[in-house]
């Protein structure tokens, strides 16, 4: 009987894994675009990472993509701008009349529970010593999954060559989920969007204190 429920939890807890999840963001943000207002070009975040990217297989599709149509969605928010285009790298648009210019470069995206290896080890030994009860409480029980983005943005005056914005930024975020669905992509996937949620507020104050309006 015992063998049964540790099978059961063991199968419980790791089929949270199963499924790949699309990326969640909470994006209260509209278009806000400024007739009058200078034209910016983004180009499409650019991989930079140099450590482990398996967190990628846990999405749907490219988060690459998908978090640089947010930053293009977030841009268009700010009410500085005319237009707002996602552009290649090296694109041909660079050469059109584009005012502005953002560079977006990721440097980490990864996931984290703390203890994770404990947390299964005693999963699996309260349910072994238990029948099966104590795993069911333990496993209901939070654990914290911790979430950690950084971009390096470079954002320049496209004619005059000056720098605006040049610096890393990172969001983080740690959330409380049951023990049973921590390890869910889409837990992952959830820790993430907050954790670029952060960088966003931070760009567009920074965007703020740039004195567009200027231009």
């Amino acid at each position: 009987m015992c063998k049964c429920y540790l099978g059961f939890f063991v199968i419980m807890f790791f089929s949270g894994c199963a499924g790949k999840s699309p990326f969640i963001y909470e994006d209260n943000s509209s278009s806000n675009l400024k007739a009058d207002g200078p034209s910016i070009a983004i180009q499409y975040i650019i991989d930079k990472r140099t450590g482990d990217t398996d967190i990628d297989e846990s999405f749907e599709t490219d988060p690459l993509i998908d978090m640089s149509n947010i930053l293009k969605n977030e841009i268009e928010s700010t009410g500085y701008f005319s237009n707002v285009y996602l552009i290649e790298e090296n694109s041909s648009y660079l050469n059109t009349d584009h005012f502005y210019i953002i560079r977006p470069y990721l440097i980490n995206m990864k996931w984290e529970i703390p203890n994770y290896e404990d947390m299964i080890g005693n999963l699996m030994f309260i349910s072994l010593i238990t029948g099966g009860l104590g795993g069911i409480i333990y496993g209901s029980t939070e654990t914290d999954v911790l979430g950690d983005v950084s971009l390096n943005i470079v954002m320049e005056n496209k004619y005059s060559g000056h720098v605006l914005i040049d610096k890393q930024y990172n969001g983080h975020s740690k959330k409380s989920y049951s023990k049973f669905v921590s390890d869910s992509n889409f837990k992952k996937s959830r820790v993430i969007g907050y954790a670029f949620s952060e960088i966003m507020s931070k760009l567009k104050s920074d965007i703020k204190q740039a004195s567009i309006a200027n231009y």
